[in-house]
């Protein structure tokens, strides 16, 4: 998710673009001067060529809980593979960068959470075209991507954000694994069952839709995220305050680290979960992160769902899709996973409690098989659906190997919560 946020010290302004991509890490862009109002400029900038009102669908892959699509920069022969991530600022990879030649036009520097300073920039994107869809003259943050790549095991270019989707009435699809957009910008129409809730969108937060939420008596705004795989994401102080049952503690990184500092994690079920006036959704699970200062509602949820996105209307119907079930329970084996630069899988932690922690496995071990294939085969989306979903099967076989040697576990997956 990328969100600008606007402070003035004295006579000068700083324009501060604070990056999270799937919640796992950020990035604080500040620009000053003139610099400040080209960024704004550039962000604000844009325009949708007519893509006329009927629905097109896009070229789309979901992997895990990641959207992938393909498309083209500025005409280019050649296609490039995107994650599709409503909370962020669209984004291009370095290496794409240089090879497409664009401009850096605005120069940022960027201090990520290790608290590393690095040289960041904005472009200007004369043509971005995802399948029939074309925007013109719109602003991406070009960026070093190696790191996603080599965590994820999956190749991408970029990220498509919402400040490339905010012209577009936009329809994901989980279950049919579709995503379409449309010109089609007049209100959406309540249907029976579904819940229809207004969202607040600005350039200050790149654009990404943003909803009133509450548990309890506790309100908060939060993020629709779609590079999110948890159902819902708090800061640690919301969950200290929401109503809620019992607090799970996380060892280790559940979410898989990416760049973030050794923060602490834990997952709690909220006995309630509305969105805007009346949109009750009962039971939720939520994960919920120390130092961290936006809540995101994310694939987990958002799946349960056929979802539509009217960004100009600034309304989304939720559509409930028959048989699904709800998120008020985790079914897994306990374990957050992570790929090292060598694609190695290694355990980033395990949930306190899970049938993991009591069969001994730890942080930093290496998952060498899982259901008797090399772990590397695996995407990093592959993996975590293996260990943490009902596919089927309520056990999974692993080789995890440590400084003590290897050994070969069946782990009973469970329910993490009370049924």
């Amino acid at each position: 998710m990328l969100c600008c946020n606007f402070s003035v010290i004295g006579r000068r302004y700083f324009v501060k673009y604070k990056v999270r991509m799937m919640i796992l890490f950020c990035l604080v862009f500040f620009a000053s001067g003139c610099s400040t109002f080209q960024a704004i400029s550039l962000v604000r900038g844009g325009e949708a060529l007519s893509p006329g009102q009927k629905e097109k669908v896009l070229p789309t892959e979901f992997n895990g809980h990641m959207i992938l699509v393909k498309g083209n920069i500025n005409g280019s022969a050649k296609e490039y593979r995107f994650i599709l991530d409503t909370a962020a600022l669209t984004m291009i990879d370095k290496e794409t960068a240089t090879e497409l030649r664009l401009a850096r036009d605005v120069e940022v520097k960027t201090n990520d959470s290790a608290g590393g300073t690095k040289t960041a920039h904005l472009t200007k994107l004369g043509r971005l075209t995802i399948g029939d869809i074309t925007v013109t003259n719109t602003a991406a943050v070009i960026m070093d991507m190696t790191k996603i790549r080599q965590m994820t095991g999956i190749e991408v270019d970029g990220i498509i954000g919402s400040n490339f989707l905010r012209f577009f009435t936009v329809k994901i699809d989980y279950q049919r694994q579709q995503v379409s957009l449309s010109g089609d910008l007049s209100p959406l129409k309540a249907v029976p069952g579904a819940s229809l809730v207004k969202f607040e969108q600005s350039m200050k937060q790149g654009f990404a839709p943003m909803v009133e939420a509450a548990s309890g008596d506790v309100s908060f705004k939060a993020f629709i995220d779609t590079g999110l795989t948890y159902p819902l994401s708090l800061p640690l102080s919301i969950v200290k305050k929401a109503d809620k049952e019992s607090v799970i503690e996380g060892k280790g990184l559940m979410g898989g680290g990416f760049l973030e500092n050794n923060k602490k994690e834990v997952l709690t079920r909220l006995n309630s979960f509305r969105m805007g006036s009346s949109s009750e959704f009962g039971r939720i699970v939520a994960n919920g992160t120390e130092g961290k200062d936006v809540a995101l509602i994310g694939k987990e949820f958002l799946s349960r769902f056929v979802v539509t996105l009217n960004y100009p209307a600034g309304e989304m119907l939720l559509v409930p899709v028959s048989g699904v079930k709800g998120d008020d329970n985790m079914f897994t084996a306990g374990i957050g996973v992570m790929r090292d630069a060598n694609g190695k899988f290694l355990v980033s932690g395990v949930w306190s409690g899970s049938p993991a922690d009591k069969a001994g496995v730890a942080a930093n071990d290496e998952i060498v098989m899982v259901n008797g294939k090399g772990a590397a085969s695996y995407t990093l989306g592959e993996m975590r659906a293996i260990l943490k979903t009902n596919d089927g099967k309520d056990a999974v076989d692993l080789a995890i190997k440590n400084a003590g040697g290897e050994r070969n576990l069946t782990i009973k997956k469970q329910f993490l919560f009370a049924q």
